[in-house]
């Protein structure tokens, strides 16, 4: 401690020798987490593919939906996925391409969690990836796409309007690119230029911060918390002054235009918390991966995800299996992780391995599949628990088939988020207290309209003359939690009037606005929380897992909730270990196959990087991919 306080005094003092100090840790983060040895290099310019004909849905089924059974357990297995989300896939394929002999399980009946697609009347609706950004050519989250998935998956460039807006009566569109952005702005508040300016300056400091943000999650724990609390990082960073300060807060500083402070927020629900609860670093990762450079869609749906994830696994010796509800993570006298056990039917197995990553969630994973004695004994689990809640707001979502293509419906690909008014803190907290039938008669605070089928350019060829309306809001699981018991179809009539007529009242307040689908609806169907609960393994509806509160965002707590955990053997990833959204959910993924590998893979893609940089500026040979 004495050697520790004296390198503070130094430091503090001499400049130079914080220089040295920083160098130090980067020599030590790249050298003892990089590539050593014979290891198998994960980036190889030769491994990317000119991309396949997509495939019909029945040959994604094939892959996607392969369900479990003990003979298609691969033998010695060195990690066992639970949980197929991005997270886990990209973790499990990072993994079998380094040569581990890898097994995903997924209670649904197909694998990719958020990913997946469903198909009912002739119409194909994405569940949870309604955009993504920054996967342009070159980019870290193309690279690391194209990496896992060998050149196969592909991405569609939306409109230059990600999102569009709509309050007390106008519309305001978001644009990708900082300038276009901050104009936009300006023009419809030419009075809050100052203010406007100053959030687009924040955003790039968040911007800076990303890396940093990342770094501390890989970093051993105790250097990461020796950054924290001598200060250093303060030097070199804004991150933690930005984790600091509450969104609602920073904007009622920046101006006193309440209208310009709620469309700065509006984006509140993508981590499904009001401005009030929610920092300006957590927002601020979300709304700069679009205003980056806008947004993108998967060609041929978000289901390709999942699918190429997959064939990636099977190919170096994995085995992606559904219907495999995981009951129990096993341990040992000692307390380490030994294997998983399965419910299938009536019965149980047993599958030993010494790794098991949890991608359902860290809350989740404590409370429902370690054994209770080990929970308790969990210093992270208690110091979790203190800090953040289990889970967001729960998420309501109608799924409305449309006659008609996007052209001839007058639909577009950007996002629509249509709040009732100003101050939405206020609102959606007196919301959330109405009794569910107070609140089936209410317009809702913030409804998010997303028209999936315009933003695949093949989905036409597949679905002609159909296109897809999905819509969701934020309710009170508590509305619902009557029938989480019951098994699914079998929750009664009167579950079924009242989620059917609060669905019915979210389409008509949708339809205000796009008056012109009035008579093209022919299907509509709804998924309640508790249709989260069973789809896509949620607790109580929510749709992005853990709390994005305040707490989880403290400079101890960036740096403490990582893939490793204090349960030997257990590992995480997903949107948990980072924040939501698909790229979030796929760091989460990268860095747990890291702590694995005990390799920085993100070092690793960066050389690569660095060196097709290279020969493609200096060589003048092939094109970075």
């Amino acid at each position: 401690m004495a050697v520790i306080l004296t390198l503070l005094d130094v430091v503090s003092e001499n400049i130079f020798y914080f220089i040295v100090l920083l160098v130090a840790i980067g020599v030590y983060f790249i050298y003892k987490f990089s590539t050593s040895g014979n290891t198998n290099s994960l980036f190889l310019e030769s491994n990317i593919q000119k991309p396949l004909p997509k495939k019909t849905r029945s040959e994604k089924d094939k892959v996607i939906k392969q369900g479990f059974s003990v003979s298609k357990v691969p033998d010695g297995l060195d990690v066992i996925v639970v949980g197929s989300g991005i997270g886990g896939l990209s973790a499990a394929a990072f993994l079998a391409k380094a040569g581990k002999k890898v097994l995903v399980l997924e209670q649904h009946d197909v694998a990719g969690g958020s990913t997946h697609m469903f198909e009912n009347k002739g119409f194909e609706f994405d569940t949870g990836i309604h955009y993504i950004g920054e996967v342009s050519s070159g980019t870290d989250v193309h690279t690391f796409f194209d990496h896992l998935t060998e050149g196969q998956l592909e991405w569609c460039q939306q409109n230059d309007i990600f999102d569009i807006v709509y309050l007390n009566g106008n519309q305001y569109p978001m644009y990708g690119g900082y300038k276009k952005f901050e104009s936009s702005l300006t023009e419809q508040f030419p009075n809050e230029k100052e203010a406007i300016q100053k959030f687009v300056k924040l955003q790039h400091d968040i911007s800076s911060c990303c890396p940093l943000f990342g770094i501390l999650k890989m970093l051993p724990l105790w250097l990461s918390l020796f950054l924290i609390r001598s200060g250093l990082v303060n030097l070199v960073s804004k991150i933690f002054h930005l984790s600091n300060l509450g969104l609602e807060d920073t904007l009622k500083q920046l101006t006193s235009d309440a209208t310009l402070q709620t469309v700065l927020s509006y984006n509140y629900a993508d981590l499904a918390v009001t401005p009030k609860e929610l920092n300006v670093f957590a927002q601020g990762l979300v709304l700069n991966h679009f205003i980056r450079e806008g947004s993108y869609y998967p060609v041929g749906g978000s289901s390709e995800i999942a699918y190429h994830l997959t064939n990636t696994i099977e190919k170096y010796g994995g085995k992606v299996l559904v219907r495999a509800n995981v009951k129990q993570i096993s341990t040992d006298h000692q307390g380490a992780v030994c294997g998983v056990i399965v419910e299938k039917g009536e019965n149980l197995t047993q599958i030993n391995c010494n790794n098991v990553i949890s991608n359902i969630g860290l809350f989740k994973t404590y409370q429902k599949l370690l054994p209770q004695e080990i929970c308790q004994k969990s210093v992270f689990y208690k110091e979790l628990s203190s800090h953040v809640h289990p889970q967001g707001f729960a998420g309501f979502t109608i799924f409305v088939g449309l006659k008609g293509t996007a052209e001839s419906l007058n639909i577009n690909s950007c996002n629509h988020w249509m709040l009732s008014g100003n101050n939405q803190t206020e609102v959606v907290e007196k919301y959330l207290d109405m009794t569910f039938e107070e609140a089936s008669n209410q317009q809702p605070p913030i409804l998010f309209a997303s028209f999936g089928s315009a933003k695949d350019p093949l989905y036409n060829k597949h679905h002609p003359g159909k296109s897809t309306l999905t819509v969701i809001t934020l309710v009170n699981y508590e509305w619902f939690a009557p029938w989480e018991k019951e098994r699914p179809l079998h929750r009664g009539d009167d579950y079924e009037a009242l989620k059917n007529a609060f669905g019915h009242q979210m389409l008509q307040w949708t339809l205000k606005h796009f008056p012109q689908l009035e008579d093209k609806v022919e299907h509509f169907e709804v998924g309640s929380p508790l249709s989260n609960n069973y789809y896509i393994g949620s607790d109580r509806g929510e749709i992005y897992g853990m709390d994005h509160n305040k707490g989880r965002f403290t400079p101890e707590m960036i740096a403490k909730i990582r893939s490793q955990s204090d349960v030997p053997g257990l590992f995480f990833a997903g949107h948990d270990v980072i924040t939501a959204g698909i790229a979030g959910a796929l760091v989460g993924g990268i860095t747990c196959a890291s702590a694995i590998l005990k390799r920085r893979i993100y070092a690793e893609m960066l050389k690569y990087k660095a060196k097709l940089w290279l020969k493609n500026n200096f060589f003048g040979v092939g094109k970075t991919k």
